[in-house]
């Protein structure tokens, strides 16, 4: 029977990202909304920026064309008032039992805003696994992961899903392991990276960590472990 097992050292699921700066003075030759974007570390103001870039696409304005001093003050205003909503959303996206316990509604939000690339490295450090290797569970491209990386740009649709579900796991691992009353010195993403690596009778001999490609994939992991929690053997 699958138990869940102490590993005699416990380890933070959570991360926090900082804001940044952003600057109001647009470089010779380049446009009002560039200057913005262009901030030293980018982070969470870059991805406000990306945010606010797709509004205003929505209104048909280009980035070489949007130059008006007083259009610039507001997109500066609008990115410094929600910088502190989006500190919130990946300071959530990062606790892994908060994305457990959140609605579906909110998590396909999440989706199809993208998150950053650097979970991908959250996730890597938590459960113990390289972060190529961790790309290759997820069925990413290391080299999209890394040029992303490098240009502060969010994952596709597709790539957050897989990383937010990965997420999902280890705070569902988490919620059992608070659910029976002992979750001190319990590390939820080691224990789950070292589950995913057994051959399971469920899974006709094969491995967990060979269904993370796909967010079907992940809803079967998470039925897996729902059996266990309910005393079945996964």
């Amino acid at each position: 029977m699958a138990t869940l097992q102490h590993s005699g050292k416990s380890k933070s699921t959570k991360a926090s990202t900082k804001a940044k700066g952003v600057s109001s003075k647009p470089e010779s030759g380049s446009s009002p909304v560039m200057a913005v974007l262009d901030v030293s570390g980018r982070g969470i103001v870059q991805e406000v920026a990306i945010f606010l870039h797709k509004a205003w696409s929505g209104r048909k304005v280009s980035l070489t064309t949007f130059r008006a001093d007083d259009e610039l003050d507001q997109l500066t205003a609008l990115v410094k008032s929600n910088t502190r909503l989006l500190e919130e959303q990946h300071r959530h996206l990062l606790d892994f039992q908060e994305v457990y316990a959140s609605s579906m509604h909110s998590l396909v939000e999440a989706t199809k805003a993208g998150v950053s690339p650097k979970m991908l490295s959250v996730l890597s450090s938590e459960m113990g696994i390289p972060k190529e290797g961790m790309a290759e569970r997820l069925g990413l491209a290391s080299s999209t992961v890394r040029n992303k990386t490098a240009t502060s740009k969010l994952l596709s649709t597709d790539d957050s899903e897989k990383v937010i579900g990965m997420s999902r796991l280890i705070g569902q691992v988490q919620a059992m392991v608070n659910e029976a009353g002992n979750p001190e010195g319990f590390d939820a993403a080691a224990w789950l990276a070292h589950w995913m690596e057994q051959g399971l009778p469920a899974l006709g001999g094969r491995k967990p960590s060979e269904y993370m490609d796909t967010a079907v994939g992940q809803a079967l992991v998470s039925q897996l472990l729902d059996q266990i929690r309910s005393g079945a053997y996964a």
